[in-house]
């Protein structure tokens, strides 16, 4: 019997769409931006996918790449040629959250890829001033932005950083003091058109963690497939919009977004340091109380990524 290669079969299909897509249609040179939205990066593999595609086959070229979280992750595939990575994170960070409720295989999984591709702290370098990672500090409640790389080891530390969603990955509030970084840096100094690919706009927001009733993440990159073909084709799109074209209020909804989450990073960072009395920590109404929390979060976690 046959064994189907999902990878190939991807490829094919994109080449196949692509062709749809006329050089003439797309700018030369682009810079992107790639938003965070955890496993709805499958549809931003979608996307990433075609313009690829569209690259190898000479109709554009992607400058930049700006990204946070898992648009990070996106960002680094895709100058690293292992986009066809994407299922297999997405198997092992699905089974994480089933079975211990965190995402524990994460780092491993950064470190694993970054060595695989780059064999030297030297070749890390063809990322710099390409690929602009952000991640927010919680010792300053500022923005980090990097765009140099001057090891691997760092480049990692960056990477799990942007990725870095407190309690979620390891149990811990933070990593080294710092946490996901919420919403992607945008270029202002750009001289090509921007594409923003947008994962947490609302008609898949409620997707960011639930995986139920999904065995793999194929229909979520087809869906991304068809929305960067739809807008180079028609200008249609649920997810990817030219920066030029954004309004002020897209501007200020994003920084509105972004305040928002900080002002819950902020409050929460602060309640994770408030000392708790021994008397209180050892008695039986808080034992009860974090037991049942603890219980109630894996459950709903669980019921996200649901069964296999």
């Amino acid at each position: 019997m046959k064994v189907v290669n999902h990878s190939d079969m991807m490829k094919e299909y994109v080449k196949a769409v692509t062709k749809n897509i006329n050089k003439n249609i797309v700018p030369d040179k682009i810079d992107l931006i790639i938003s965070g939205g955890a496993f709805n990066g499958s549809y931003g593999y979608g996307i990433a996918t075609v313009i690829k595609t569209l690259e190898n086959e000479n109709k554009l070229k992607v400058q930049r790449i700006s990204g946070t979280s898992v648009g990070a992750l996106l960002g680094a595939s895709y100058f690293s040629n292992m986009l066809n990575e994407s299922e297999n994170v997405f198997s092992k960070l699905r089974k994480d959250i089933r079975e211990c409720g965190k995402l524990n295989s994460l780092y491993e999984i950064i470190k694993t890829a970054v060595n695989k591709r780059f064999e030297t702290d030297k070749d890390i370098e063809i990322l710099n001033d390409r690929l602009f990672i952000n991640y927010t500090c919680m010792k300053t409640f500022g923005e980090v932005v990097v765009s140099k790389y001057n090891s691997k080891d760092h480049f990692v530390e960056v990477l799990f950083k942007s990725c870095y969603i407190p309690l979620l990955v390891d149990g811990n509030f933070s990593h080294d003091d710092c946490v996901d970084g919420i919403v992607p840096y945008l270029f202002k100094d750009s001289n090509y058109p921007i594409l923003h690919i947008n994962l947490l706009h609302l008609p898949i927001i409620a997707k960011t963690f639930l995986t139920r009733n999904e065995k793999n993440p194929h229909y979520r990159t087809l869906l991304g497939v068809s929305d960067v073909s739809s807008f180079f084709i028609e200008g249609k799109s649920d997810m990817c919009s030219w920066l030029k074209d954004w309004s002020y209020k897209q501007f200020i909804i994003e920084k509105i977004k972004y305040l928002f989450c900080l002002s819950i990073l902020i409050f929460s960072y602060y309640l994770s340091k408030i000392e708790i009395p021994d008397q209180i920590k050892k008695s039986k109404l808080c034992y009860i109380i974090s037991s049942n929390s603890n219980s109630m979060y894996k459950d709903l976690l669980y019921a996200c990524s649901g069964k296999e």
